[in-house]
């Protein structure tokens, strides 16, 4: 009996680490080529910021917070004077109501939560950190309206520790290539953190927000001339209806070449 139970435990121990090989290769393999297939795309918000501004905790935080269901160039249109009228969490602290950084920002969605946010955030910073925005992950989601998301960015990008920010593209992506099993962010930051080298984490929201932006978006999707479309999953299943509809559309206009 207890043979029994032991050669089974081997057995899945197995079976899991095989798993996790496979998919470790698969990452690698995938950011190794978004490496090079991204190099000439637009730079990401976060990217953009840190080159204007120098590693700043305090402008990646704004963002972050700014940027929540909102186009990056929506956030660009407006960052520029917001940073000037609010260089640091001290100018935002004072004012008397959240009301007048709304004004700021007024053109982004939820711009009213996200002026709350702002304020009630850098109050926190000034009162509990003297203005010091910490270093520590877990410290960072104690700020109001600062979770796992917000602070994974500022780790990898300012602080430079390895971490991995899951965004709606890194969820989604992943889900689809067939690496996660889950589209929970916590629950993709578990997985991609157990099959991917630790210092290729902060690479992943980098790589994957390019490729979700510009390749593989959520609505119009550039399947077949994707560089990754060998190691997809999703495509992997829905290929051959995709080749049907093109070979329909072939016939078809040989047919019209034929009539006329």
């Amino acid at each position: 009996m207890w043979w029994y139970i032991t050669h089974s435990i081997t057995i899945l121990i197995s079976i899991f680490y095989n798993m996790i090989t496979e998919k470790r290769k698969a990452i690698i393999k995938i950011l190794d080529i978004l490496v090079e297939k991204t190099k000439n795309l637009p730079k990401t918000l976060t990217q953009t910021i840190i080159d204007r501004y120098g590693k700043s905790a305090y402008h990646i935080l704004v963002i972050g917070i700014l940027g929540k269901r909102t186009r990056d160039t929506t956030v660009l249109s407006i960052i520029d004077l917001f940073f000037q009228k609010y260089p640091s969490a001290e100018f935002i602290a004072n004012e008397d109501s959240a009301e007048n950084i709304r004004g700021m920002i007024h053109c982004l969605g939820f711009s009213q939560q996200k002026s709350i946010m702002l304020h009630r955030c850098a109050q926190y910073i000034m009162k509990k950190f003297k203005g010091i925005i910490p270093k520590k992950r877990k410290t960072l989601q104690m700020l109001p309206s600062v979770g796992p998301k917000i602070s994974a960015l500022i780790m990898g990008e300012v602080f430079d520790v390895p971490a991995i920010c899951v965004d709606t593209h890194v969820a989604r992506i992943t889900f689809e290539f067939g690496l996660v099993d889950s589209k929970k962010p916590a629950d993709v930051e578990e997985t991609l953190k157990l099959i991917t080298p630790k210092k290729r984490w902060t690479e992943i929201n980098r790589l994957f927000v390019l490729y979700g932006q510009h390749l593989c978006k959520s609505s119009s999707r550039l399947c077949l001339s994707c560089p990754n479309r060998i190691l997809c999953k999703t495509l992997r299943n829905i290929y051959p209806s995709m080749q049907k509809k093109m070979e329909f559309k072939k016939m078809r206009k040989r047919e019209v070449k034929i009539d006329n």
